[in-house]
C-alpha cells in the first residue's frame, strides 16, 4: 500500500516538473519580485505541491521497504528540481508562501531562495576535468611519438627501459581517466586514502600536470640519450666495427634528429663500407641542417667533393665546390678545387681541368685570396695547372705555371719533371737535360708519381745522350 501511495506520487512529482519544462519554454516570466506569469506560477506550485505528497508518502510507510527504482527515481527528480531554482525564485516569493504552510526543516523545496551557491571550489570542479582530460591527452600524444623515435628500428634495452617506464606512467593515469573503469579504479583508490571528495578532481588535475612535465622532462632529454649512442657508434667507429657503428648512429638521429655529429659520423661509417651514395646522402643532410660550425661546414663540403669525384660524378663534385666557396666567404680558398683536377687529370680531361683551375685562379684574384694560400697548396695548384695545359700540348703557358711552382719550392722534383716534358715538346734539348737531371735529383722513390717520372727521366737522359754521340 504504501509503495503504491509513493509510485502515485512519484508520477504526480514527475508530471509536474514535465509540465514545468513545457510551460517555462511558453510562459514569459518577470524578475520583479513579485508573482510572474499566472501560467508558471501554477506549474511551480503544483511541482512544491507533488514533492510535498512525495515527502508524505516517505514518511507515513510504516517502515515498509520500498522498490529502488522508486527512491532513485525521487533523487533524480530532486536533481532536477534543483536545476530550476533560479526559475522557481523569479515566479513566486518562497518567504511568502512559507510564512503560509509553515514547512518542516527537511522540506528543503520550500527553501530553494535560501540555498548557498556552490563554493567557488566545486564550480570549478568542470575546469579542472577539462584540463586533466587535456594534460593527459596531451601525456599520450608524448608517449607515442617516443615510442616511433625509439622503436622505428626496432627495440633495445635502453629504449625498452625508457618507453617501458613512460608507458606505465601514462596508462595508469590517462588511461584510468579517460575511460569508466579507469575512473572508477581511481575513485576506489582516493576513498581507500580518505582523500576528501571535493579534492578528487583537484587531485587529479594536479597528477596530469606532473605527469605531462615527466613527459615533457623526457622529451627533452632526447638530445642526451642520443649523445649517449652517438657516444657507442663512436667506439664501434673506432674498432671497425662498421655494421655497429651504422645501427648506433642511426637509432642516434632517430631519437634527435638534430644530432648532426651522429650525421655526420655515419657518413663516414658508410664512406668506409664503403657505400658511396648513402654517404653523400648524409653529408648532405648534415650541411643542409644549417646547424655545422664553420670548420665542420668547410670539411663536409670537401668530403662531398671527394666523394662526388671518386664516383667520378665531376659536375655534382663541382656543384658542391662552387656552393663551397659561396658560403664560406673569407675561406673560399679551402674548399678543395685541386681534389676534382685530380680526379680530372686521372681521368684525362685535361681541358676540364684547366678550365676549372684557371676559373679558379680568376676567383682568387678577384677576392685577393690566392696569397692566402699555404705555399705547398699553391706550389700543387700550379703544378696541376701546368700538368693538364701540357697535355693539351700549350707548352708556353704550361712552362708559366711550372715556373711560378719553382720559385715556391725550388726543390721539389713535380714542376722539374713536368718542364723537361714541355721542353721534349718544343725540341730544346739542352733545357730538357738539365730539367731531367734536377726530376731525379729532388725526386723521391717513395711517391709513385715521382718514381715514375725518375725512371721516364732516366730513359729520355739515356736517348739525348745516344743522339749527341750521334752527331
Amino acid at each position: 500500500m504504501a509503495a503504491s501511495r509513493l509510485r502515485y506520487a512519484v508520477k504526480r512529482y514527475e508530471g509536474a516538473i514535465a509540465a514545468l519544462e513545457t510551460q517555462a519554454s511558453l510562459c514569459n516570466s518577470s524578475n520583479s519580485g513579485g508573482e510572474a506569469d499566472p501560467c508558471l506560477l501554477d506549474a511551480v506550485l503544483e511541482v512544491l505541491a507533488a514533492r510535498d505528497a512525495v515527502q508524505i508518502a516517505l514518511v507515513n510507510r510504516n517502515h515498509i521497504a520500498l522498490p529502488g527504482d522508486l527512491l532513485r527515481r525521487v533523487r533524480e527528480l530532486d536533481q532536477k528540481l534543483n536545476q530550476y531554482h533560479g526559475l522557481i525564485n523569479q515566479v513566486v516569493k518562497l518567504a511568502d508562501w512559507r510564512d503560509v504552510l509553515n514547512p518542516s526543516r527537511e522540506n528543503w523545496w520550500w527553501k530553494l531562495d535560501l540555498a548557498k551557491p556552490a563554493p567557488l571550489r566545486d564550480r570549478l570542479d568542470p575546469l579542472w576535468q577539462g584540463l586533466s582530460i587535456s594534460f593527459l591527452t596531451a601525456s599520450a600524444s608524448l608517449l607515442a611519438a617516443l615510442s616511433t623515435r625509439f622503436f622505428r628500428s626496432g627495440p633495445d634495452e635502453l629504449g625498452l627501459s625508457a618507453i617501458l617506464i613512460s608507458s606505465v606512467i601514462t596508462l595508469l593515469t590517462a588511461g584510468g581517466a579517460l575511460t569508466r573503469g579507469g575512473r572508477h579504479a581511481i575513485e576506489h583508490l582516493l576513498t581507500s586514502l580518505k582523500v576528501d571528495k571535493n579534492l578528487w578532481d583537484e587531485l587529479v588535475c594536479l597528477f596530469s600536470i606532473f605527469l605531462l612535465l615527466v613527459m615533457g622532462s623526457f622529451w627533452q632529454m632526447l638530445p642526451l640519450i642520443s649523445q649517449r649512442y652517438t657516444a657507442v657508434g663512436n667506439q664501434s667507429l673506432r674498432a671497425e666495427r662498421l655494421v655497429d657503428a651504422r645501427e648506433a648512429y642511426e637509432r642516434a638521429i632517430q631519437i634527435d634528429p638534430d644530432n648532426t655529429t651522429a650525421q655526420l659520423n655515419l657518413a663516414k661509417t658508410y664512406e668506409k663500407m664503403p657505400d658511396m651514395r648513402k654517404s653523400a646522402e648524409h653529408y648532405e643532410i648534415a650541411v643542409r641542417s644549417g646547424r655545422l660550425g664553420q670548420s665542420d661546414r668547410l670539411s663536409t663540403y670537401n668530403s662531398l667533393i671527394a666523394l662526388e669525384t671518386r664516383r667520378r660524378s665531376f659536375e655534382q663534385a663541382e656543384t658542391w665546390l662552387y656552393e663551397c666557396q659561396s658560403r664560406m666567404g673569407h675561406q673560399l680558398g679551402e674548399c678543395s678545387t685541386e681534389t676534382i683536377v685530380k680526379g680530372y687529370l686521372l681521368n684525362k680531361k685535361f681541358v676540364e681541368a684547366s678550365a676549372l683551375l684557371i676559373s679558379d685562379r680568376d676567383k682568387h684574384i678577384q677576392y685577393h685570396t690566392f696569397g692566402h694560400y699555404p705555399p705547398e697548396r699553391r706550389y700543387q695548384i700550379l703544378v696541376y695547372l701546368g700538368q693538364a695545359l701540357l697535355e693539351q700540348k700549350n707548352p708556353a703557358p704550361a712552362e708559366q705555371a711550372l715556373r711560378q711552382a719553382m720559385q715556391l719550392f725550388e726543390n721539389k722534383a713535380p714542376a722539374h719533371c713536368l718542364l723537361a716534358q714541355v721542353f721534349e715538346q718544343r725540341a730544346e734539348a739542352t733545357q730538357e737535360k738539365q730539367a731531367w737531371e734536377q726530376c731525379i735529383a729532388y725526386g723521391r722513390l717513395i711517391n709513385a708519381e715521382e718514381a715514375t717520372w725518375m725512371n721516364q727521366a732516366r730513359q729520355r737522359l739515356a736517348a739525348i745522350g745516344d743522339r749527341n754521340e750521334s752527331l
